[in-house]
Parts: C-alpha cells; sequence; structure tokens
C-alpha cells in the first residue's frame, strides 16, 4: 500500500489530540478551584481599659475628649406633703426646719420667704394656680407665723403682668409661661402661672421683704428661683452645692500650667464628683465650662490664663454652677476667687 493515503489520516489524528488537550486545559482553567488558604483563628483583643467611669464622670471620655452631656428630661419636682401651717392662737410659732445647705447635719428654721416658696411648689388644690392662690397662701402664713405678719413681709401679688421680658435674672422663662403676639414677635411672659414642669411664675405689686414691684421665677429642674425687682436689681436663689464649688475651685487653683483650659476644669468637675459622690454627684450640680468668653465677665479672655496670669473659667450658658455665675476669675497672686453673675440694665422689665 502506498503511504500517501496515510498522511492526511495522521495529520488529523495529531490535530485532534491537540484540540482535545487544549480544551481539556481551558476546562481546568475555568472550572476548577484552586485550593485556599489556610483559615487562621484570631482570638478578639481585650477592650481597651481607660481612666474614664461612665456615670460618674461626665465631661471628659479617651484622650481628653471633651463631652457635653446630653441633656435629660426635666424632672419631676420632689413632690412633698400638703404645708401644714398651724394654729395662729397664742403660743410662740414653730417653723419648719430643713436641712442646712451643702448637706450638712446642722437644721435650721425656715425664713418667711423660704416657707412661702416651699407652699408654692407643694400646691395641690383644686383651684388652678395663679395669682389668686398665691394671695391665698401669702395670707395663710402670714395668719400662722407672727414673725411673718409685720409690715416688712407682706407680698402684694398683681393680677396683670409686671414684667414683660422672657427672661428673669439670666433665666429663661420656660415656653409654658411665655407667649407671642406674632409668629414672629419676641415673646413675653404671661401672667402668674403654673406650668405643667412644675415652674412657677409670680408677679408682684410689692415683692416679699421689699418695698419694689418685681417677679419671681422658679425653675423645677434646678430648684432655683429667679427674681428680679424692677429699677433695683436680681438674682438666683438655688439649692447651693458650697462644698462642690469649693473643692473645684481647690483643683483648679492647683492647675495653673501653660495648657491651663476646659479640660482641666472638665477632669477637676469630674475628680469633684468622684471624691464626694453623696452632694456632688447631684444632676443640679452640673457646670460645665466654655472657651468662649462672656461679655458680663470682667476678664475678656475665655476659659484659661488672662493676659495678666488670672485664672479664668467662664461657663456654659447651659451648664452654668449652682450660683448662675458667668465666671470665675482667680487674679494673680492671690486665692480668692471673684465671682461674676448676668448684669441687668437698670429699668429694664
Amino acid at each position: 500500500m502506498s503511504s500517501r493515503p496515510l498522511l492526511p489520516l495522521l495529520a488529523a489524528a495529531v490535530l485532534a489530540s491537540v484540540l482535545a488537550a487544549g480544551l481539556l486545559g481551558c476546562s481546568g482553567a475555568s472550572g476548577g478551584r484552586p485550593d485556599g488558604p489556610t483559615p487562621v483563628l484570631l482570638r478578639p483583643t481585650a477592650a481597651p481599659v481607660h481612666e474614664f467611669v461612665p456615670g460618674v464622670h461626665r465631661y471628659v471620655g479617651d484622650s481628653d475628649r471633651l463631652v457635653i452631656p446630653t441633656p435629660s428630661p426635666t424632672p419631676t419636682p420632689t413632690r412633698r406633703p400638703p404645708p401644714v401651717f398651724s394654729s395662729s392662737g397664742g403660743g410662740e410659732p414653730h417653723p419648719t426646719l430643713e436641712a442646712a445647705p451643702g448637706g450638712g447635719d446642722d437644721r435650721l428654721p425656715l425664713t418667711c420667704t423660704a416657707e412661702y416658696r416651699r407652699s408654692l411648689v407643694d400646691y395641690r388644690g383644686r383651684i388652678p394656680f395663679g395669682a389668686e392662690v398665691a394671695r391665698d397662701l401669702a395670707e395663710r402664713l402670714r395668719e400662722a407665723r407672727q414673725d411673718c405678719a409685720g409690715d416688712n413681709w407682706a407680698p402684694e401679688l398683681s393680677s396683670s403682668r409686671v414684667c414683660f421680658r422672657a427672661s428673669i435674672a439670666g433665666v429663661n422663662v420656660s415656653p409654658g409661661l411665655t407667649g407671642r403676639a406674632s409668629s414672629v414677635a419676641i415673646p413675653v411672659v404671661l401672667t402668674s402661672g403654673r406650668d405643667d414642669s412644675g415652674n412657677i411664675l409670680l408677679h408682684f405689686a410689692r415683692l416679699p421683704s421689699r418695698d419694689d414691684p418685681g417677679c419671681w421665677y422658679y425653675q423645677a429642674s434646678r430648684e432655683a428661683w429667679a427674681w428680679i425687682a424692677l429699677g433695683r436689681d436680681s438674682g438666683v436663689d438655688r439649692r447651693p452645692f458650697p462644698g462642690c464649688d469649693r473643692r473645684l475651685r481647690q483643683l483648679v487653683s492647683a492647675d495653673d500650667g501653660p495648657d491651663f483650659g476646659p479640660a482641666a476644669v472638665a477632669r477637676a468637675t469630674d475628680e469633684v464628683r468622684l471624691q464626694v459622690p453623696s452632694d456632688c454627684g447631684s444632676t443640679l450640680w452640673n457646670p460645665f465650662p466654655s472657651s468662649h468668653p462672656h461679655e458680663d465677665c470682667a476678664s475678656r479672655s475665655g476659659t484659661g490664663i488672662d493676659e495678666d496670669g488670672s485664672l479664668v473659667i467662664t461657663w456654659h450658658p447651659g451648664y452654668p454652677p449652682s450660683d448662675y455665675a458667668v465666671c470665675w476669675v482667680l487674679p494673680a497672686g492671690t486665692d480668692v476667687w471673684d465671682v461674676y453673675y448676668v448684669r441687668e440694665e437698670e429699668g429694664e422689665s
């Protein structure tokens, strides 16, 4: 047999084998799953431990980062039993006793004004709270206590408005006790009353123990009474924390380094809470420093060291100290702090 007819057959066989090998290679490359790396078990890393203690420290967290706490809902004022006044007939008066400011064990009798304010806060009668109720409570107190019956302590409530501004002694009156003539008008206070949160507004034709007209505003969340005597002066009477403030000043006085600022004050505040948790752990003692100056402060600097070497602490408007001061200033070379408050413009109501 001739070899020529076999050549085409051999060439075809070789071509078929090459094509089959190529197809098998492509199939393996596209459909096969290469073996992956061996899994490695990573053990969880322990969470970092910081000195910051949530619930005790409030202001300085990781890396000295300042954190203003989120305001909690306004607490409902503690409801005491309705006031019971002693009989006006015969015998010496027996004023109510309460703990001295600062949590001490000494107990002091309430003044006429303090007992009157307590009766206003405690009132839970059926008649809606207003000027008439406040007038009746004042008369009942004058009948019950001989030391409150003189001409000196003789409040005269006003059924109309005496004050108009929606701020008294730097304390903003709650929206429930203010109103607007229009949507673009400046809010003004309403007549005497109490809102659902326990805040109280009173207008006086004559203030207790003074011959001046004026107003009282009770801020329930801070247990504070702001007051103003028109054309004269104003102030805030509130539950004081003198021990907490005093300890804070001591700690701050010792930290007068070049980096003194809001972080140092916040750390000191946290430290006071740790040292005296029974009193200073209260949410009513809730100061927070500000880096900005305040126009009513003698220093033009925010929290830090002033040009003359004075230590200055300006307070955040929403987190003032217990006396509502706008700033504390420790002049260089002294150990006595100067305290500054909001200045009311004379004659402005």
